[in-house]
């Protein structure tokens, strides 16, 4: 379900000027999202299933996260956790 909305006011100030101030807003939930979740590993350049081609995904609950914490500066511990 994706919402939209927006806000715009209008104020005349004198004869021939105006102000105008507006607001838009976006909100999106249970959004269907597709991804390959045997990608190429960007620190290694690896499959994590190299034996397997592409593993289509639909995910329905947002962000995968991290089975553990990820330090990125020696790229140790980052997995993604398969749902």
């Amino acid at each position: 379900m994706v919402s939209e909305w927006n806000l715009q006011i209008q104020h005349q100030v004198g004869n021939n000027q105006s102000v105008s101030i507006a607001y838009v807003g976006t909100h999106g939930a249970h959004l269907v999202r597709n991804y390959d979740t045997n990608q190429v590993l960007f620190n290694t350049g690896a499959k994590l299933y190299s034996q397997l081609g592409s593993i289509n995904t639909q995910d329905t609950e947002g962000q995968v996260g991290l089975s553990t914490p990820c330090n990125c500066s020696t790229s140790t511990g980052c997995r993604v956790a398969l749902r």
